[in-house]
């Protein structure tokens, strides 16, 4: 069950991530709750999966759940530069993008196969 709801969260998550990225890259603001919003359901996702892994103690999980932590650990840098006012490594983003993708195509797999 937290599998499952992790991973569709993660779904979420990205869908809204992505969501972000194609404003910004067309010059148009985030809406604040938005932005808040990806990060808190991130962590809520990563509690989940965390509370999944370590009741089943799958290694899929564990380093699905690895993974996404260090995606969100990097979105944690990435809050804090536009927390300054400062703009945002497009290396950092792309880092960001790409752990949270492989995390949930792993957390994926860990839950359908």
């Amino acid at each position: 069950m937290f599998t499952v709801s992790a991973l569709l969260l993660f779904i979420l998550v990205m869908l809204g991530g992505s969501w972000m990225m194609m404003q910004l890259v067309n010059g148009r603001p985030v809406p604040p709750l938005v932005k808040h919003g990806h990060g808190v359901a991130a962590a809520v996702g990563l509690a989940l999966l965390v509370k999944a892994a370590v009741d089943t103690r799958s290694m899929t999980l564990f380093l699905s759940a690895a993974i996404l932590l260090s995606g969100f650990l990097g979105g944690l840098l990435l809050f804090g530069f536009v927390f300054r006012g400062r703009r945002t490594p497009g290396a950092l983003v792309v880092m960001h993008a790409s752990l949270g993708t492989l995390g949930v195509l792993l957390l994926a797999y860990a839950a359908v196969g």
